[in-house]
């Protein structure tokens, strides 16, 4: 009798938690962020290799209604703060009448329920705002959040005071300010340029932080995608948390082998990528499998790849200045070290990770000996010799020499540099 009791208490609990997930009515252009939140909590099998990376799973002091696994929607606190008190990043006006009440000369300041102690003395100005609910995406900080009275869903990145996988979680300044940046350099580039190379990204184009405590939080904006379009993270393509993943399923459903399907649709596009942003626009990222969404087009995988966490990025002034391109967008208010620098990581970035995290959970996600760790990096490794050859005119035989003829590459954009600087 108790047993049954205990358990119709667990399940009453799991049904208050998911109630709240996401309002019931969203827009037509917005229904997709239904699955994609179930895709971001419940299909992430959080596969890394430790030999790499240091776990982001264990050790992680925070409340269970707050994780990605509870599927919960919970209270998010909302300041309005004087807009002196505050520092704004905008690269675009969109999203002007949700942070901002001009009238009252007062911005919101969203605040993890985890953060509250670390941000109160600064606060003391502001009045709450009631009514606003959110919900963790797969990487803790990064939540949807809508008010009760309004079925529009945004996308925020927020301060979170705890450290997971060794490093602290609050957002800083400076990386607002590098994904202020890219935001900068996405609008000062024709968008056909990435689509037409399959490249998408979440801008981020506001971001708030006080004056007084330089941590804040930045807007993500969700791309619009038509009906029968949705947008997977590529660790929920991998994800086997309910029997076969997505990718056995696409491959097994293609006439495709699986070392096919995943040259094609993966890793070559994802390598390519990496070397396009960095050598024709001076991007370098990081390419994790949390990173990176694919968009699926009526249940079938496109080749369109949508590239989050801008301040992961770091722009590259020697190689814009290769492509005759500018690098003056940033605001000079910006610290020097989160400028457009000579941050020159490629070959490092494609073996740490796409090899040691994308590449690496992407062969865990098929049935055993589909492909082998051998296989791919071999794969991946003649993918880079092409980029190489095509973007530096070397012909390489080893991670070193293909590091050494991207660096080598860059300094020419150095050299240009600084003869610029002396005329």
């Amino acid at each position: 009798m108790i047993s049954k009791y205990l358990f119709l208490l667990f399940l009453l609990f799991s049904l208050a938690l998911q109630a709240g997930v996401l309002p019931a009515h969203l827009s037509d252009e917005q229904s997709y962020l239904s699955g994609f939140i179930k895709d971001e909590q419940s299909r992430n099998d959080r596969v890394e290799n430790t030999d790499v990376f240091s776990s982001i799973t264990e050790d992680i002091s925070l409340n269970y209604q707050y994780r990605p696994d509870s599927e919960a929607a919970f209270p998010i606190l909302v300041y309005l703060v004087p807009q002196n008190e505050v520092e704004i990043y905008q690269t675009k006006k969109t999203t002007d009448g949700f942070f901002k009440d001009v009238r009252k000369k007062q911005v919101r300041f969203f605040v993890h329920p985890v953060s509250q102690n670390a941000f109160a003395p600064y606060l003391t100005n502001a009045t709450l705002e009631k009514n606003w609910r959110a919900t963790a995406t797969s990487s803790y900080r990064s939540l949807l959040a809508w008010n009760t009275d309004s079925p529009q869903i945004y996308s925020l990145k927020v301060s979170l005071d705890v450290e997971i996988g060794e490093v602290s979680r609050m957002l800083s300044r400076a990386q607002i300010e590098r994904a202020t940046a890219v935001s900068y350099l996405l609008q000062d580039t024709e968008k056909n340029q990435f689509a037409r190379q399959g490249i998408h990204f979440i801008d981020e184009p506001v971001s708030v932080f006080l004056k007084n405590y330089q941590f804040g939080y930045s807007v993500r904006e969700m791309p619009k995608l038509p009906k029968g379009s949705k947008l997977v993270p590529l660790f929920s393509l991998y994800s086997k948390s309910q029997g076969d993943s997505q990718l056995q399923k696409q491959i097994d459903r293609s006439s495709l082998s699986a070392k096919e399907f995943v040259l094609n649709n993966l890793i070559k596009p994802l390598v390519e990528h990496t070397f396009y942003l960095g050598f024709e626009h001076g991007l370098i990222g990081a390419p994790h499998e949390q990173n990176i969404l694919v968009r699926f087009d009526k249940g079938k995988m496109s080749r369109d790849f949508y590239y989050r966490d801008l301040g992961s990025f770091h722009i590259n002034r020697s190689l814009r200045n290769l492509k005759q391109l500018s690098s003056d967008f940033v605001p000079d208010s910006f610290e020097e070290k989160n400028k457009p620098g000579n941050k020159l990581e490629i070959i490092e970035n494609i073996q740490d990770y796409l090899l040691s995290s994308q590449f690496f959970a992407l062969k865990r996600s098929l049935r055993p000996g589909q492909i082998s760790d051998a296989w791919i990096e071999k794969e991946t490794f003649r993918i880079v010799q092409e980029q190489i050859l095509k973007y530096t005119g070397s012909n390489v035989s080893s991670w070193l020499a293909a590091k050494a003829a991207a660096t080598k590459t860059a300094r020419k954009g150095l050299a240009k540099q600084c003869r610029a600087i002396l005329d």
